[in-house]
């Protein structure tokens, strides 16, 4: 799940389930680290498997589904429904009895997203914003496998092109972006970026992440924020943008 305080909102952008999952693991200490009462709320990122390019796409168009937009391929994935014009892959939704049934089960997904996408429109009443992206989960090289279209490397780049249209959307307030990758998932040299990702070793869960780890980033994160802030004649937050 994504997180929302008062002031601050913590919001995963995938690219798949794990950055929720280890979200919502740290929720009481993110609480401490923001100095803000962060409680759970669902965002449409939170569950999706979505490679960099269906990530633009859904920023560039953030609204649900419509009917003849989803479409089932049992031969690649048993239970994904794919967005066809975002480029990304529903991993838990459009099920009936453990089963994909998009005839059923429609109408009530497109209402979920529906409410998650004007959520997620209103991030811009919040005046500090974290957004949490990760190609981190390992199960991501057997979706690569089965789609090879699905790329989740990072590259400075197709990261940027993201952070920009984040500042797009939310011109008011902080945008803040938290990348976190593993090496081999990158294509270009992770010290050439205005702020470098955190990069995290393989672990062997399939797709949790490696908790210790992911605490690692979080703890970081806000030290260096911290850090940055103390300093004199310095404004803004390293690895964030401040508008």
């Amino acid at each position: 799940m994504s997180i929302l305080g008062r002031r601050t909102a913590i919001i995963s952008l995938g690219c798949s389930c794990q950055v929720a999952r280890q979200i919502k693991l740290y929720e009481p200490r993110l609480s401490e680290l923001t100095g803000d009462s962060l409680k759970r709320s669902r965002f449409p990122f939170d569950w999706l498997i979505s490679p960099l390019n269906g990530i633009e796409q859904v920023l560039n168009r953030p609204s649900a589904p419509g009917p003849d937009d989803v479409e089932f391929h049992p031969a690649v994935f048993k239970k994904a429904v794919f967005w066809k014009s975002r480029h990304v892959y529903f991993w838990h939704d459009f099920l009936v009895d453990g089963r994909v049934d998009i005839p059923a089960a429609f109408a009530e997904n497109q209402e979920k997203y529906r409410h998650a996408f004007e959520k997620f429109a209103r991030l811009g009443a919040w005046s500090r914003r974290i957004f949490v992206l990760a190609n981190t989960q390992n199960n991501l090289d057997d979706v690569r496998a089965r789609a090879p279209a699905c790329d989740f490397s990072f590259s400075a780049a197709r990261i940027a092109r993201i952070a920009a249209r984040l500042d797009a959307i939310f011109p008011d307030g902080r945008n803040e972006l938290i990348t976190v990758a593993y090496r081999s998932r990158i294509t270009d040299n992770p010290a050439d970026w205005p702020a470098e990702p955190y990069l995290l070793e393989p672990d062997l869960s399939d797709w949790e992440g490696d908790d210790a780890a992911w605490a690692q980033v979080f703890e970081a994160y806000f030290d260096r924020n911290r850090e940055q802030e103390s300093r004199p004649g310095t404004t803004g937050m390293v690895g964030e943008r401040a508008l």
